[in-house]
């Protein structure tokens, strides 16, 4: 494929590599991972599964998403418009975290001491693909022990009070 032909579909090389994240988005399911994020966040009432849900979709998501952003992130140091492709894509992982930790505010979910700027930023910082590179990209952590990583932090820093079980069934 020529150079042209790509310029003429995406427009820019920010256009290609924003049309590769949100391909990366969708996961490995027929449903689109936001998708179910959306449909778990409306329909699960256990804020526990709710978070186990997250996770799961977390590490199904991630190891695609992951190594884009960390590339543009790179790339932002020396290009403007991949700093501001950098700057939109964060600025909706940061949106769609809002909106995730919404679903525990609106539900009364949420431990009392922490705000919904608190838990967005949780769910965010857990969510990072910094922290997928460093623990399984440069530690070699698999995924499923990332996946319990990130669910039980997150479960510990959003939620009322620890629950005793553990991600044993992450898949």
């Amino acid at each position: 494929m020529s150079v042209e032909t790509i310029y003429k579909q995406f427009g820019s090389k920010a256009g290609l590599v924003r049309a590769v994240y949100d391909r990366a988005l969708l996961g490995d399911a027929p449903v689109p991972a936001y998708r179910r994020a959306d449909a778990a966040g409306l329909s699960e009432t256990d804020p526990y599964r709710l978070v186990k849900q997250w996770a799961a979709l977390a590490i199904e998501v991630t190891p695609r998403v992951a190594p884009v952003l960390l590339l543009v992130r790179a790339a932002a140091a020396t290009a403007p418009e991949l700093a501001a492709l950098w700057d939109e894509l964060e600025e909706r992982r940061l949106t769609r975290m809002s909106e995730n930790a919404q679903h525990l505010v609106d539900r009364g979910q949420l431990r009392p001491t922490c705000s919904p700027k608190r838990a967005r930023d949780v769910l965010w910082a857990y969510t990072s693909p910094e922290l997928y590179e460093r623990l399984v990209v440069r530690q070699g952590w698999s995924l499923i022990e990332f996946g319990r990583f990130i669910c039980d932090g997150m479960t510990a820093s959003l939620l009322p009070r620890p629950r005793p079980e553990r991600l044993e069934t992450m898949h």
